[in-house]
């Protein structure tokens, strides 16, 4: 099912657990989980409307918009805790906050994953509305986002790059959308990430991946 161009599917951090939006014949978007080594997968309960799902750090938690709201489950299902206004992705750090879209339009902002007040962590270029789907860079340093000038097409945005906190930003592909860094080196993610890795994106309906070098 594809909800305004994030994603409808995602690994958990491990690799094991795969969390996915799907849809009955009449019904409401929800969120289903599936271990990889098992051929069910369970319905979380309370999850109507569901998109752009993402995972804690831990795996333990998922997190995703529905009803215009930041919400989060449990991996293993249970009440779902609302934590603030959400409409385009988030992404959850280890320092237990999650970047996230608050709006259709602005900037980006953080949270913490208990709830709260957010606040903004990025700013509108003069040609942009809308910051939208980020990512943090390993290391929580940097967050990897789509901007654009439009509320509903993405013909004209570009990826860019944010120092964090507050640091300066680069745009590093123009004309694409949805920007997923993947680490691309064998062995553990922090030696992946040592030897560079590869983005991800999207752009005139087609997936690209090029080499990206986080010190860069």
């Amino acid at each position: 099912l594809a909800t305004l161009g994030g994603a409808a599917a995602i690994l958990s951090p491990d690799g094991q657990t795969l969390a996915f939006v799907a849809q009955k014949t009449g019904g409401a978007p929800q969120l289903y989980v599936r271990r990889l080594d098992q051929l069910e997968a369970t319905l979380l309960s309370g999850t109507d409307g569901a998109r752009d799902p993402f995972f804690s750090p831990d795996g333990r938690w998922i997190a995703f918009i529905a009803g215009a709201k930041l919400k989060k489950i449990a991996v293993t299902g249970g009440t779902v805790v609302p934590l603030s206004d959400g409409e385009l992705g988030g992404t959850w750090a280890e320092d237990g906050t999650i970047v996230f879209s608050p709006s259709f339009l602005g900037p980006l902002a953080r949270v913490s994953s208990d709830g709260g007040i957010p606040a903004p962590i990025t700013t509108l270029a003069e040609d942009e509305i809308t910051h939208r789907w980020p990512q943090l860079l390993p290391g929580g340093m940097a967050v990897l986002y789509t901007a654009s000038n439009s509320p509903a097409s993405v013909v004209n945005a570009n990826l860019v790059v944010q120092s964090l906190p507050g640091g300066p930003r680069k745009i590093i592909q123009r004309g694409a959308t949805y920007g997923r860094y993947l680490p691309s080196g064998r062995g553990s993610p922090t030696r992946a990430d040592r030897e560079g890795g590869h983005l991800v994106y999207v752009q005139g309906g087609t997936l690209f991946a090029a080499p990206f070098d986080l010190t860069r």
